[in-house]
């Protein structure tokens, strides 16, 4: 008998004025939740200014998003 365990994984993103990166990353990380083990991601802005916040506000990504 062959079982799959669900692997849950907390991926933690630190960021400062990484707007079009992170954008790209998370937008990717959709492709990686499609395909296998679930996992959330936390990401912790810290301070940025150049419209990270809103991006991410309107970012509906079909796995759990925290945002700091």
């Amino acid at each position: 008998m062959t079982s799959t365990p669900s692997l849950s994984v907390s991926v933690v993103i630190p960021t400062f004025n990484r707007r079009a990166r992170l954008e790209r990353l998370l937008r990717a990380l959709e492709d990686e939740h499609a395909a296998g083990p679930r996992f959330d991601v936390v990401v912790v802005v810290d301070g940025a200014t150049d419209g990270t916040e809103a991006m991410l506000a309107a970012l509906r990504p079909r796995y759990p998003l925290y945002v700091l």
